[in-house]
């Protein structure tokens, strides 16, 4: 029998698995992972983590040049000054997916071409006014999840201790299945160090890492994901959180999960962030300064006050990777210096 490795990685968001990839060939050879993975005209270098029809919504004219721009604070140097800035030049990252990123932004972009008419509706006032709005809002929301910071560091790191388990049981367990191996590639009986030399370069070659090296398995696992969450979350409904006072901010990493311990939602109580989606109680979307979209199990539209939206704007800055953006404001800028010296990303405040 020849010689294969089998590799699966684990993604924590759902606790929905990759499919087992062979570690046989390369990934074009693989029907999953071969799609575009040299097309450079499918590349998009610059990509928006945070919807731009999103930021769009925090800002406000410039008194310099009139432009319309947002505050961005950069949450590592809080003793800053903060910047403003257009939509454009905040909420991305070059590089975010390094493969076949055309064709993700299309898909992302079958969403939000509809999300300004849904605004539009809950500027009105009538934010369920078409059957679809709700599907919208929870794509937006699907979308924020899995392009994320946050996710791609569950993929690299649920890669990475995979591949670290799968070493130990091949030097462990099924060392004589190696040893097997390099006899019958190389006439030589291995052992210690030689030995893992060679399972290191089996695994280097595998369809699994060199799609991981190329990005190409986090541009199936963005794509998979992104259609399983939506699937999941289908039947959650939207209520919409409308700020009496003050303005809720937007982190760069707006979609949130969120856990209570009592079992349901309840401000007044430590909360778990970013966990499994299975796990939520409910995931929470800034759409713009005085509207939040939370998933939860009844549709609504419900106003809320000031210190409820400084508890969703604490989550924001909480699990913010480094930026949070916001319409211009003296208030809310002081609000966020003061919670952020002491913030310490994804856990309870």
């Amino acid at each position: 029998m020849a010689f294969e490795i089998r590799m699966t990685a684990e993604a924590s968001i759902g606790r929905i698995g990759l499919v087992e990839i062979p570690s046989a060939g390369t990934p074009k050879d693989h029907p999953v992972l071969g799609r575009a993975a040299s097309d450079r005209s499918a590349y998009v270098k610059k990509q928006h983590l945070v919807s731009k029809v999103l930021l769009k919504r925090f800002t406000a004219p410039d008194a310099k040049s009139g432009d319309m721009k947002l505050a961005s604070f950069d949450l590592d140097h809080p003793g800053a000054r903060t910047q403003l800035k257009a939509p454009t030049e905040v909420g991305y990252r070059t590089d975010f997916v390094p493969v076949d990123s055309r064709s993700l932004e299309d898909l992302w972009g079958e969403t939000e071409r509809m999300v300004p008419a849904v605004l539009a509706d809950i500027d009105r006032g009538e934010p369920f006014a078409l059957p679809g709005n709700a599907d919208v809002l929870r794509n937006l929301i699907a979308i924020h999840l899995v392009r994320s910071h946050h996710y791609k560091a569950v993929h690299e790191s649920s890669y990475l201790r995979t591949r670290q388990a799968l070493r130990a049981n091949m030097l462990g367990p099924r060392r004589e299945l190696v040893q097997a191996e390099a006899l019958r590639r190389m006439g030589l009986y291995l052992h210690g160090s030689a030995l893992e030399v060679f399972l290191d370069g089996v695994l280097n070659e595998s369809a699994p890492a060199r799609g991981f090296v190329s990005g190409q398995l986090l541009r199936t696992s963005i794509e998979e994901m992104f259609r399983k969450i939506r699937n999941f979350i289908s039947e959650w409904e939207p209520e919409l959180l409308i700020a009496e006072n003050g303005q809720f901010i937007m982190g760069d990493s707006p979609a949130i999960t969120l856990r209570w311990p009592s079992g349901h939602p309840n401000l007044n109580e430590p909360v778990q962030f970013n966990v499994a989606i299975g796990d939520a109680h409910a995931v929470v979307l800034p759409i713009g300064p005085k509207h939040l979209v939370a998933l939860g199990p009844e549709r609504a539209a419900v106003t809320v006050e000031r210190h409820v939206v400084e508890r969703l704007n604490l989550y924001q800055v909480v699990v913010a990777q480094r930026h949070v953006f916001f319409r211009p404001d003296a208030g809310t800028e002081e609000f966020i210096r003061e919670i952020c010296t002491s913030r310490t990303p994804a856990t309870s405040p």
